[in-house]
Formats: C-alpha cells, structure tokens, sequence
C-alpha cells in the first residue's frame, strides 16, 4: 500500500471545526495513515508547526509507542487507529485534549489519562484492556467507548458524574448494577456479553419504576393521621384531605375497638420485618370510606386513615414513625401536663416520614435556576428538566408526577429524570410549597420585609449548621454581626446563647430557598 510523506487530508475544504470554532485546515489538522515511526516524525516535523496543530489523526501505522506526541501540546482532538500502540503514554502536556482515540491497537491497561481534566470523549475499543481503572480524574468525560475488550466487573465509573454514553459491548461483563447511580447517563450498549444482561436491565429497571411509583400511590393514599395517648385522649392531627373528618368520632372509634383489635383485623405477626419486635397493631379497619392503620407503642397510638389497603411499605412507615414520635416525646408524654406538642415539627416529621411532599405542588427558585442554566457549558440533565419546568404549561409551578409524565414525552428515562428532580430539589433549585413554607410567608412577610441582608444571612447559615461566628475575621465583621445579632434578639428569632429560636428556624427554613445574594 502507497505511503505518504505528507498529511493528506480528507477533502479539499479549507477551513475544519475542532471545538466548535473554525481554523485553518492545512494548519490546524493532519491526517496519515500506514506510515512508519520514522516517516510520522519527518512528515510532523517538517510540515507541521506544533502550536498550531489542534487535530491529529493516524490510521494503521506501524507504531508501538505515542512518543512523537510530545512536543504537541495545543492538540484538540487525537485519534491513533489500527496501529500496534502498547501503552497509553506521552498525554502529560495536553492539557486542552477534548476528544482521544485510540481504537484498535494493543493496550492492556488504562493508563496515563489522569491529566486530560478536559478530557470529553474517550475511544479504547478493540484493545486488551481487562479492567476499567484510573478514569476518576476525567470529570468532564461524556462519551465512553471501551468495548471490544477483555473487561469483566464494571468498575472505576462512579466518580464519571458527567457520563452521558457508555459503550459495553463485546466483554466479559456479567452486571452492570452500580451504573444506575450515574445520573446524566442515558444510553448504554451492552451486545454480546456472556449473559443478557438486557433481561437483567430490563427486570431491574421494572423493578425500580415500582418502587418510584409506590412512593406516589402511598403518598396520595394518606388522608389523615391520629396521634393519641393510650388514654384516648389526641395530642396530634393532620388532615391531607379535602374530605372533612371529625377527629372526636374517630378518637372514641380506636378506642372501642383497641380493647378487641385481634378480634376485628388480624394483628402483625410478632417479630417480622414490618412490625416491629413485640409491636401490637391491628392489621387494618374500615371506617366509613376510609381504611385505617394502627400501631400501639409504649404511651403512644398512631392511627392513619387511607383511601385504599395500606401497602406493607406504608405500614412500615407507621411502625417507624411512632418509634420517632416516643424516641422524640416519650419522656414529654410520660409526664404530660396538657401542653401542646411542637406542631409544626411533627408536622415536619410526617412529611418525612410518608414522603407527603410528593402530593404538594413544588416551585422552581427563579433566580438559582437562572444562574444555573446561565453557568452550565454542556447540555445535561438537569438543564433538560430545568427548561420544562420554567416552559408551558408549567411556568416554574408543578407537581412532581405531572412533571415526570411531561419529562416521558420529551425522551427522558424516568428513572433518571426522578433522581435528577430530587437532585434539583437538594440543591435549592426546587421545592414543595408544603403547608409549612405557605404558614411561613404568611406569618414572617413583615419580618423578612424589615431584615437587612446580612442579617438574614446570619438566620441562613445558622439553620445550616455553619459556624457563623467563627468565621469572622476583622473588628469590623464582628461589630457588624454583633450588630444584626441585637437586632435579631430583639425580634425573637435568636436567644442570647446564638442559637435560634424556633421562629428563628421557620426563617432560615424560608432563607435556604429564597434568599438571593
């Protein structure tokens, strides 16, 4: 086959796109192919100056080693194919390389990548490569070809955040269960690998949209929770219908029927999973429309009213929720004096608990989600769903369920578009307008009105957690914090000991969305 001394380039176009951006073909790009060493570093050293090569590529060469690469260190993309490479080397000063390939020679271990910080798109099929090892380094990679190779554990990927597309195929891979924690990856090829792994995927991936859904069905299945004194005498309620449901009536219910509860519904079994050792509760009644759930512990009876049969989840739930409530106010219930139990912190603990914010409406924080599309460089999943949320018909008010059907229609896995939203709701982009947050507007609107900046500030990091204090440096943040500190004493939202009053923690609450600075 003839060999050429020269680059020879695919067309006759002048100018090529590398990263977006036009250059100067017959400077910026070269191509050769079944060339010797000694003839690549002739026709490199001669015609081509090496800060102006941004793209080099190289097909069946009689190459073993990548030697000749030094020297190169503007290189946009790099592609050395069907040749006899051994060792990925050489790569230490390419610092802007966006886009390697490698395909088709004789590596056996993945090596001397761990510079490419830039690194976007990464080509090692058709090696003799046995383990995926040293790619953590690599945080902007995206594209990820390694099949055709002698790989058989999926590992070294979790640190990966941005993988959007993995090419398995051609392994020894017998599962591939830690991928699903890679949220941005969308698009896995897994052919001829000894087993089906497809099946596998598939049945897990059911397996998952259950679990998702169930939380939605359990959710909207709660109407109402009863929390009483073995006494029968309530100390807490919460209604999540619109259904009105007289509280003393169901109080004096469970307590006609607790002294015969076996008789009425079969109790858990003592010792399972879902029960709780030595835990009485009767398995489940009916009461009007309504079923209803109990679970006896210590001084504490919890009673939840649904719609429809409880799942064993929900029961669960129950059982961990009265073990928080006497963990949290046993030893205030022991001695109880008529006072009332903290509302809202309980309320706080149902929602947790069963997972009710998934029936209220969420809210996108306009100005996060803003400056984050404004910052993002590369299209990603978040930013997808970001864009349905503030488009029609949605316009940055939502409920989670409708949302997931929305992100379907649009080609989102909902598997992954589920985890991307919780992820959005942890960062602050999103959140519930929970019964909670509607109270706070309304009952501190005054207050937020009258705080200067700093001093919310303050409110914000404390309910965070940060040392606020501690962090001063000059005389002159002292005196200012000392300053928004008085101020805040005087309103009730700080003790003389800097720990927040319990308005004071309704406030930060609403500052870990809303405040912009």
């Amino acid at each position: 086959m003839e060999r050429f001394r020269y680059p020879v380039f695919k067309d006759d176009t002048t100018f090529i796109q590398i990263d977006g951006q036009l250059h100067e073909k017959s400077k910026s790009y070269a191509y050769i192919h079944d060339q010797s060493m000694g003839d690549i570093q002739d026709t490199l050293s001669i015609n081509i100056n090496p800060k102006d090569l941004l793209w080099l590529e190289i097909d069946n060469a009689e190459i073993e080693t990548m030697s000749f690469i030094t020297g190169f260190k503007n290189l946009r993309r790099l592609e050395i194919r069907g040749s006899n490479i051994k060792k990925i080397e050489g790569l230490e000063e390419l610092k802007d390389l966006i886009h390697l390939d490698l395909a088709s020679n004789e590596i056996t271990k993945i090596e001397g990548l761990t510079t490419l910080q830039n690194l976007e798109h990464l080509v090692l099929s058709g090696n003799r490569i046995t383990k995926i090892e040293k790619l953590d380094t690599l945080q902007q990679l995206r594209y990820l070809d390694i099949s055709n190779n002698a790989i058989e554990k999926v590992d070294g990927l979790l640190p990966l955040k941005n993988l959007e597309y993995i090419d398995l195929s051609y392994n020894y891979i017998k599962n591939i269960e830690k991928l699903d924690k890679l949220v941005e990856l969308n698009k896995i090829n897994i052919i001829y690998n000894p087993r089906n792994i497809k099946t596998e995927m598939t049945e897990r991936r059911a397996l998952e949209l259950k679990r998702i859904y169930q939380l939605f069905s359990d959710a909207e299945n709660v109407q109402y929770i009863l929390i009483l004194l073995k006494s029968g005498l309530p100390v807490y309620s919460k209604s999540f219908s619109e259904v009105p449901i007289d509280e003393g009536l169901l109080s004096g219910f469970l307590s006609a029927i607790s002294s015969f509860g076996a008789e009425i519904g079969s109790q858990f079994s003592p010792g399972s999973e879902s029960s709780g050792e030595g835990r009485d509760g009767l398995e489940q009644l009916s009461y009007g429309r309504f079923r209803i759930i109990v679970d006896d512990l210590g001084l504490v009876r919890t009673a939840i009213l649904l719609l429809s049969d409880a799942s064993s989840r929900v029961k669960f739930q129950l059982k961990q929720f009265n073990q928080s409530i006497m963990d949290k106010f046993g030893n205030q219930l022991e001695n109880w004096t008529g006072k009332s139990l903290p509302r809202q912190e309980i309320t706080t603990m149902v929602e947790d608990a069963f997972d009710m914010h998934l029936t209220y409406n969420y809210n996108a924080v306009q100005f996060r989600v803003d400056q984050f599309l404004e910052q993002a460089t590369h299209p990603s999943l978040q930013q997808r769903i970001l864009n349905i949320i503030k488009g029609d018909p949605f316009n940055g008010f939502f409920m989670i369920r409708r949302l997931l059907e929305a992100l379907k229609l649009d080609g989102i896995d909902e598997i992954k578009a589920f985890d991307g939203i919780r992820k959005l709701e942890a960062d602050g982009m999103i959140f519930p307008l929970s019964p909670k947050m509607k109270q706070i507007v309304l009952n501190y609107e005054g207050i937020t009105n009258q705080l200067p900046l700093d001093a919310k500030i303050i409110i914000k990091e404390y309910h965070d957690g940060v040392d606020v204090k501690g962090e001063l440096q000059t005389m002159e943040e002292i005196d200012d914090f000392y300053k928004n500190v008085g101020m805040l004493k005087q309103l009730g939202l700080m003790t003389e000991d800097l720990q927040l009053t319990q308005k004071g923690e309704e406030l930060g609450y609403y500052f870990k969305y809303f405040l912009e600075y």
